[in-house]
């Protein structure tokens, strides 16, 4: 799914395990994310090792992306 323009992001509860949540947090907090942008990086990365056409655009994360590579370069 392609973010159009127009979209916005849909507020849902999710309910999961403290040992679920304690991962994401922590996959968050390791990469500078909100827990919200760490789950949809997640599934977009998740998405494209199926090799489904599901990219989700989400600026803050091409950005953080673009500077981590310059940086270790």
């Amino acid at each position: 799914m392609v973010k159009q323009p127009h979209e916005r992001v849909e507020g849902r509860a999710v309910s999961m395990y403290p040992a679920q949540w304690k991962l994401v947090e922590g996959w968050a907090q390791d990469h500078g994310f909100t827990v919200s942008l760490a789950l949809r990086q997640i599934i977009r990365e998740w998405s494209e090792c199926k090799g489904l056409d599901c990219r989700l655009v989400d600026t803050r994360t091409e950005d953080s992306t673009r500077e981590a590579s310059h940086e270790s370069a």
